[in-house]
C-alpha cells in the first residue's frame, strides 16, 4: 500500500509499505516488511530533485535489515546546459551474526550539453564511482565479491541530415576486483561504440500533411577491450525502433556480441541475443 501527493506545485510526497512471504530456494521461508518515503522538488525552472529512503526487514532462518537511499538531481545552468548529479547506497546487516552483509554506494556527476538553437548537437559526459561489497557465501569461486571503481564516458550524438544521424561512445572504467579467496587485482576497460541510425517515413505525405519521421533502423559496431587479460571482444548490434509519440519509442534488436554497454555492473558475457527495449523523454 501507499500513497502519492502533491503538496504544492513544486512540491511531491510519497510513501509506501509492503509485507510479503518469500520462498527460497532451499526450501526456507523469510518474511519481508519494508516502508519507504520519497520526496521530490520540481521549479518547472531550473531546478529538479528527488529522495527515497527506504527500510526492508526480513525475518526467517537469518534476520536481516537493509537501508537504502536513492538520490537524483538535475540543475539547469543554461538553456543549453545541464547539470546532473545521482547518489545511491545500502548496507544490509546480519542481525545474528552482527555483520555487515553487503555495501553499495554509486555516486555521479554528469553534465549534458543539448543547444536550444542548434539542435543538431548533443553532448553527454559522466563520472561514476562505485562500490559494491557482497557475501562471499552467495557468490562462487569466479564471481566478483568486492568491487571498487571509477567510470568516465563521453557521448555525443550529430544530426548528419533529416535521415541520417551518428553516434559515438567512448567510456573508460578503472577498477579494483576482489573474487572469493583471492588478493585484488587492478583492471581497465575500455569501451567503444559506433552508431549509424537511419529514420524512415511512416507513410508519405497526404493533402499537404507533413511527413512523419517515426521508424528509426540503428546499427552499431561495439569494441570492449580489457586490459589485464590482454583480451579484446568486438561485433554488431542492430535494431529498429518506433517512436509512439512525442515521448515514447518501442522497439527491438540483435545484439551479435556478448557483452552490453554498462561499464559499472559485472558483465556475465551472456547479452547475446535478441532483445527489446522502451525509451521514454521527459520535458518540462
Amino acid at each position: 500500500m501507499g500513497q502519492d501527493t502533491q503538496v504544492s506545485k513544486q512540491w511531491q510526497v510519497g510513501f509506501s509499505f509492503e509485507r510479503g512471504l518469500i520462498n527460497n530456494f532451499d526450501g526456507t521461508d523469510t518474511i519481508r516488511k519494508s516502508g519507504s518515503l520519497r520526496i521530490g522538488y520540481n521549479d518547472q525552472l531550473k531546478l529538479n530533485a528527488s529522495t527515497k529512503l527506504e527500510a526492508r526487514f526480513d525475518e526467517g532462518d537469518d534476520n536481516r535489515t537493509q537501508y537504502l537511499t536513492s538520490n537524483h538531481i538535475k540543475y539547469q545552468l543554461t538553456p543549453d546546459l545541464s547539470l546532473l548529479g545521482r547518489l545511491n547506497w545500502s548496507r544490509t546487516e546480519n542481525d545474528l551474526t552482527d555483520q555487515t552483509d553487503g555495501l553499495f554506494k554509486e555516486s555521479g556527476i554528469g553534465l549534458a550539453f543539448r543547444p536550444v538553437k542548434w539542435d543538431k548537437l548533443n553532448l553527454l559526459g559522466k563520472y561514476t564511482y562505485l562500490i559494491d561489497y557482497r557475501p562471499d557465501n552467495q557468490t562462487d569461486f569466479t564471481s566478483v565479491t568486492k568491487q571498487r571503481a571509477a567510470v568516465y564516458a563521453l557521448e555525443a550524438a550529430y544530426d548528419l541530415n533529416k535521415y541520417f544521424q551518428i553516434v559515438e561512445k567512448y567510456a573508460f572504467k578503472n577498477g579494483r576486483e576482489k573474487i572469493s579467496g583471492q588478493d585484488y587485482t587492478d583492471s581497465d576497460t575500455d569501451l567503444w561504440i559506433h552508431r549509424l541510425n537511419y529514420k524512415l517515413l511512416d507513410s508519405p505525405a497526404v493533402g499537404g500533411t507533413p511527413l512523419s519521421l517515426r521508424w528509426t533502423i540503428g546499427l552499431e559496431y561495439r569494441i570492449l577491450k580489457q586490459k589485464l587479460a590482454d583480451d579484446q571482444k568486438q561485433g554488431f548490434l542492430a535494431e529498429v525502433l518506433y517512436k509512439i509519440n512525442e515521448y515514447l519509442q518501442f522497439g527491438g534488436g540483435y545484439n551479435f556480441t556478448d557483452f552490453d554497454d554498462d561499464l559499472i555492473n559485472d558483465s556475465d558475457y551472456s547479452a547475446r541475443g535478441p532483445f527489446i527495449r522502451l525509451l521514454a523523454t521527459f520535458t518540462r
